[in-house]
């Protein structure tokens, strides 16, 4: 399956085509975990958002999909696991239920007032709120060892309630399965995290047996959009300068970066340069932009556009007199990728911490390319630039350096459509969100600074064979840390950012957002060792993403076929 994006009307629209190929029937690693409220496994259908992976059902089972994500419950692991999975809080089916004085939790949900480790009574009031977001009461009873502390909260940073968070010194208890259980109580977002020993056995645990119990989305309160902006032509991408209040939005049929403001209102048009692009593709035009680290100082940043035959990165200049309008004339070509379609064209850019210009270019719809080292189609590329000068030099420590046969550009090879990616600084990874084909998505994490990875396209399909269909070799490729299946409408992975901000709940912080276009669900991923973690944001309704963005504050926009900028915010 491939996505297109192309215009109807004044709507951005991504198609997907079948292919004749198929995969084959091989299991996937245990690389799957699911928070509590939005878990899911691959294999469960987004009806089944609710049920938990960790070795059995959600609790009178889950049957709301994205719309009731919370309703497994959003403070532990579930009632009673009975294979994995942690017994920190006890829920169930119902959603979260406002518990009065001292309320067991029982079939309702979690409680939000007096919910305890195992099932014991609390002893604290009720919260008041919503039944998502109700304050947590106090005084909490931690029943395996731990001292009673005091647990309070408000709105989506509270959606469990009574977990005692603050001073419940709990010392945990076994898992019974292969699910991790609480040490010290839950956190605020209702986390069971670490501490007690893990059982055998459980899928929950994946390396270790850690599990996400809690910490998924659902775990974390309900998010919903602010509209910025619906007024701009196409908008594919956005980015801001380190340390700049300003909005920059790419406009992809109209070939133009427009500055707005917060509010959403345009402040000036940065870049127009209309007379160069060729958006007649379903993925063409101006596609990607990066400031260069010292923007503030040389006003150099480089875009991405494609022309009939190839995808172009070119470095354009501000001149210190109009920081609202580059120069269009400084344009100096740095790379050029042929394209023999515009399928598959990726082109998105972003300096890495260690300074380099990275390149993710597609396969141009062509799959012998990707493996092709003497091709640059279907890589990830690293390019040393200098902002005075055209071209790029070849950082040292390039995989390929040196080989014969071989790019020297290339830092990493074996993708499809890398069409976002991002890296996270404070966890050292680089997350690769790559665009399937006939039938699975991926998300590639690896760390950062460590190049030559071979990804496995077109051999491998996520972690399925593709060519062949069976019996495919996996030497030597690194395979995605979370895969997906075309399900229903979801088609086409669209990747995001890893939030740090402040305005959401700190238990989304360190969280991969990413989405699926066709069927507009928005997921996070978090990584504990190498098992992937995967829940579905609640609340942010049904939008067709396009695009992620963040602003210099680390704050998430979203960007949607309707032609919408939203800022994500707690609901």
């Amino acid at each position: 399956m491939r996505f297109s994006f192309f215009v109807t009307g004044s709507a951005l629209v991504l198609s997907a085509c079948s292919t004749s190929s198929t995969t084959s029937s091989t299991n996937q690693p245990n690389i799957r975990v699911a928070g509590s409220g939005g878990a899911k496994t691959s294999d469960a259908g987004r009806s089944d958002a609710s049920a938990f992976a960790s070795g059995g059902t959600s609790p009178g089972g889950g049957n709301a999909g994205v719309a009731d994500a919370v309703s497994a419950g959003s403070g532990g692991a579930g009632a009673n696991p009975s294979n994995g999975g942690s017994t920190a809080s006890s829920t169930s089916s119902g959603g979260a239920s406002v518990a009065g004085s001292g309320a067991e939790a029982t079939s309702g949900g979690a409680t939000s007032g007096g919910a305890t480790s195992t099932g014991g009574a609390g002893t604290g009031s009720a919260g008041t709120g919503s039944a998502n977001n109700a304050a947590g009461a106090s005084g909490a009873l931690a029943t395996n060892g731990g001292s009673a502390g005091t647990s309070s909260g408000a709105g989506a940073n509270s959606s469990v309630g009574g977990s005692n968070g603050n001073g419940g010194n709990g010392s945990g208890g076994n898992g019974n399965g292969g699910g991790a259980t609480a040490s010290g109580g839950a956190n605020a977002g209702g986390a069971a995290i670490g501490g007690g020993s893990p059982g055998a056995g459980g899928d929950t645990g994946g390396s270790g047996g850690a599990s996400d119990a809690g910490t998924g989305a659902a775990g974390c309160g309900p998010l919903t959009t602010k509209l910025v902006t619906s007024s701009l032509e196409t908008p594919v991408y956005m980015a801001t300068p380190p340390g700049d209040s300003r909005l920059f939005v790419l406009e992809r049929t109209a070939g133009r970066v427009t500055i707005i403001d917060a509010t959403g209102k345009k402040v000036s048009t940065f870049l127009d340069i209309s007379s160069k692009i060729n958006a007649a593709g379903f993925e063409a035009g101006l596609l990607s932009i990066a400031f260069h680290p010292s923007f503030a100082q040389n006003g150099a940043f480089y875009v991405t556009y494609t022309t009939a035959s190839v995808l172009r990165v070119s470095r354009f200049l501000v001149p210190a007199a109009t920081p609202n309008a580059a120069d269009a004339t400084s344009e100096a070509v740095v790379v050029e990728a042929p394209q023999t379609s515009h399928h598959n064209t990726a082109g998105m850019l972003l300096f890495g911490p260690d300074g380099d210009l990275y390149v993710s270019i597609g396969d141009s719809d062509d799959q012998t390319l990707p493996q092709d080292l003497t091709s640059l189609n279907g890589k990830m590329l690293r390019l040393a630039v200098d902002p005075t000068a055209p071209g790029y030099t070849i950082p040292a420590g390039n995989p390929f350096v040196g080989r014969a046969n071989a790019r020297p550009e290339i830092w990493q090879y074996g993708l499809r459509e890398p069409y976002r990616y991002w890296f996270d600084v404070p966890t050292n990874n680089l997350y690769i969100a790559d665009v399937g084909a006939s039938s699975w998505e991926e998300v590639d994490v690896v760390p950062i600074g460590k190049g030559g990875q071979n990804f496995g396209w077109p051999i491998m399909e996520g972690t399925h064979c593709y060519t062949p269909a069976s019996g495919c070799s996996t030497t030597g490729l690194t395979l995605p840390v979370y895969d997906f299946p075309h399900t229903g409408a979801e088609t086409a992975i669209i990747g995001g950012t890893v939030y740090h901000g402040t305005r959401l709940p700190s238990c989304y912080r360190g969280k991969f957002f990413f989405g699926t276009y066709d069927s507009g669900v928005i997921d996070t991923l978090s990584l504990q060792g190498t098992t992937a973690n995967v829940a579905v944001v609640p609340g942010l309704g049904d939008p067709d993403v396009s695009s992620f963005g963040q602003d210099a504050n680390g704050e998430l926009y979203l960007i949607d076929s309707d032609q919408n900028i939203s800022r994500i915010v707690p609901q």
